[in-house]
């Protein structure tokens, strides 16, 4: 009887879901974009992680259908179902981005490849996030920024394909004043 018991307990707690631990980070949200010869993907959080490690590469798995990958752990983050999907990118070198919940303490970011040559792994901070750049040929050779985004908009908290800034020339130190502060300067005068 008492087994029986505890094995219904044990059942509704899968059922419900977990709850979530005290004192984790969260995933703010999960963005992309894409360049003529790397995919920039950004995982944005509320708090800095310690990155252990660098990404870990997987190869192709047929029997389970899955695509070349590059994963990621990050320890002391909760993100719960909130990226059941995942986010698509079909850039023609990324598929997509998964983000799971991996331990109860941690979760795993995975990469989605098409093609791969390298990738490169940075946190920074304010905010704090995690950018993993993969670097390889496109599998059409399209440069996203020429119509190769097959018309995706930027899409808030699912990410999106979007247009490279320019950099401009550094502004010069001087600060400038507020609108309403140049007004009275000009009266002044």
């Amino acid at each position: 009887m008492r087994a029986r018991v505890c094995a219904l307990l044990l059942l509704a707690a899968c059922v419900v879901g977990a709850q979530r631990p005290a004192g984790l980070g969260d995933v703010v949200n999960v963005r992309f974009w894409s360049y003529p010869d790397y995919t920039r993907v950004v995982v944005e959080l509320d708090r800095a992680v310690d990155l252990r490690g660098d990404a870990r590469r997987l190869p192709a798995d047929r029997k389970a259908s899955r695509p070349e990958r590059l994963y990621v752990d990050l320890e002391g983050v909760w993100v719960g179902n909130r990226y059941d999907t995942g986010v698509p990118v079909g850039d023609g070198l990324l598929q997509g981005i998964r983000i799971g919940q991996h331990t109860r303490s941690g979760i795993r970011v995975v990469v989605d490849l098409e093609h791969y040559e390298r990738h490169r792994l940075v946190t920074l901070s304010h905010p704090d996030r995690l950018v993993i750049d993969v670097y390889g040929p496109r599998r059409d050779g399209r440069d996203p920024r020429r119509g190769g985004d097959r018309g995706r908009r930027r899409r808030g908290l699912r990410g999106g394909v979007a247009e490279p800034r320019r950099l401009l020339p550094p502004r010069s130190r001087r600060r400038r004043r507020p609108r309403e502060l140049r007004r009275v300067v000009r009266l002044r005068r």
